[in-house]
């Protein structure tokens, strides 16, 4: 069975998170971070494919694999994975040895040939799939330095179909199409991949490991993925803990967790101001749940709202790991 390299991963610099504090603008330097799933020590030979497949036979294993991990070390009532028992499990394993099969370059002509639904469906799985193997590898904790290292410089990444790719070029360059990603002539597998505008609905689907996040699922796509992202919408709005809506004397009140603040653009387009906040109770309304789609109408017909933000829950969704200090430590 093909094994995952220990030495996985990069090492943050403190420069480059400054710089980052101050732009928001990551400057990945991939080519010396080594991917979580590559087969083989970098420049070692690697061994051939183990199991072998199309594109849609190792996706659909993929699946497989994430519904039995999910089964076996998720907890629906906390939303925590057990991590330590996770990594320990023979399915961890078999999981290690698929995840070695999506960085095989001759899935390329397939993976491109996918339509939009797959490939969405294709990268969320993908995306909760690295973060549990950042999580069970490296460890981590909340704090701006731990969740830079994490995503950002970026101590997470997977080869797939022979490029590198990371949680960050997954989540802002793939799925939510953002300017500024992918300008390299070797990252063209990634500009093809990419989604042609960002769907919302993602940011109910994507895991990063943290207790704030949506909870974990698995997509199949195709024509049936409408129907789960709506799902998976509808039961993070229907949670106390991300979505309550309010009457006051004054109006409606909005408290929603801060992933609606992250990723605000996202949801309202271009509104701005009071229009921005209207413009997010007309998106929440078709998820809303009987007993808020009332007082959600009431603010989309015009009633005033005020908007506060739920602070987001950063702290590890599950059994801490120990952190890797290779992964976390300082450099200049």
């Amino acid at each position: 069975m093909r094994t995952v390299v220990p030495e996985a991963g990069s090492r943050p610099s403190l420069g480059a998170f400054l710089r980052y504090a101050v732009t928001s603008t990551p400057k990945q330097d991939q080519s010396r971070n080594v991917p979580l799933n590559l087969a083989a020590a970098p420049g070692a030979p690697e061994p051939g494919p183990a199991l072998g497949g199309s594109a849609s036979e190792l996706v659909a294993l993929l699946r497989q694999v994430m519904l039995q991990l999910l089964e076996d070390f998720f907890d629906p009532a906390s939303n925590d994975v057990d991590y330590v028992a996770m990594c320990a499990s023979s399915q961890w394993s078999l999981f290690r040895a698929l995840a070695a099969e999506i960085g095989e370059p001759r899935l390329r002509p397939e993976l491109e040939a996918l339509g939009e639904a797959d490939r969405k469906a294709f990268f969320i799985n993908l995306y909760n799939a690295m973060t549990f193997h950042g999580v069970t590898t490296f460890g981590r904790r909340e704090g701006w330095w731990y969740l830079y290292c994490f995503f950002i410089t970026p101590a997470v990444s997977y080869r797939v179909a022979g490029t590198q790719m990371s949680l960050d070029d997954i989540e802002h360059g793939i799925l939510r199409a953002r300017n500024g990603y992918f300008k390299d002539p070797e990252q063209e597998l990634q500009r093809r991949l990419r989604m042609e505008a960002v769907d919302p609905r993602i940011h109910m689907a994507l895991n990063c490991g943290a207790k704030g996040c949506p909870a974990v699922a698995v997509y199949t796509g195709g024509d049936n993925l409408d129907a789960e992202l709506d799902s998976a919408v509808a039961g993070f709005v229907a949670a106390d803990a991300n979505v309550r809506v309010t009457q006051e004397a004054s109006g409606i009140r909005l408290d929603l967790s801060e992933i609606f603040k992250m990723y605000l653009e996202d949801f309202v387009g271009a509104a701005t101001g009071k229009d921005s906040e209207r413009a997010l109770a007309r998106w929440l309304l078709p998820f809303a749940s009987e007993d808020q789609r009332p007082l959600l109408s009431k603010a989309v017909e015009g009633a005033p709202i005020r908007l506060q933000w739920i602070p987001y829950d950063w702290a590890t969704n599950g059994t801490e790991v120990p952190l890797d200090k290779y992964i976390y430590s300082v450099t200049f």
